[in-house]
């Protein structure tokens, strides 16, 4: 199975792996770019089953108003397939027109350059207090 960029993951893969791959009757990925993609580059028939994700129910969710709302994102800080830079990028856009959201990130930090990176961006657009660095948490 293959999450991310198919040129990245397979074109650095040695002969041997290449000859072991192309005896699969099939390979799984989760879009269908990326289905397109892997099969030009082995020339085996590839399957697309995306994620599942069960879908929330509106009655569950709080429908009052807060005094506050967060949003949340749980993946890894690294900048090759994460990307949570994006995500802020985003949010920084649109922030001000909704003082009262914050954006808080859980997991850990892989990439330290690109931590950085997002950190000196967040200081830039004065966003300190609106985007959280949360870390590793067992209980989202």
């Amino acid at each position: 199975m293959v999450h991310g960029n198919v040129e990245r993951e397979f074109h650095r893969i040695s002969i041997d792996q290449k000859k072991s791959l192309s005896k699969l009757d099939l390979y799984q990925v989760l879009t269908p770019s990326l289905k397109k993609d892997l099969e030009i580059v082995l020339g085996i028939p590839v399957v697309v089953i995306p994620n599942a994700v069960e879908p929330t129910k509106l009655s569950k969710i709080e429908r009052g108003v807060k005094s506050s709302y967060t949003l949340l994102s749980v993946g890894r800080i690294e900048g090759e397939n994460k990307r949570p830079f994006i995500t802020i990028q985003s949010f920084a856009e649109i922030c001000h027109k909704y003082p009262n959201w914050f954006l808080d990130f859980y997991g850990p930090v892989t990439d330290e350059a690109y931590m950085q990176e997002i950190q000196m961006f967040i200081k830039k657009h004065n966003l300190e207090n609106r985007i959280r660095y949360k870390g590793l948490s067992n209980n989202l």
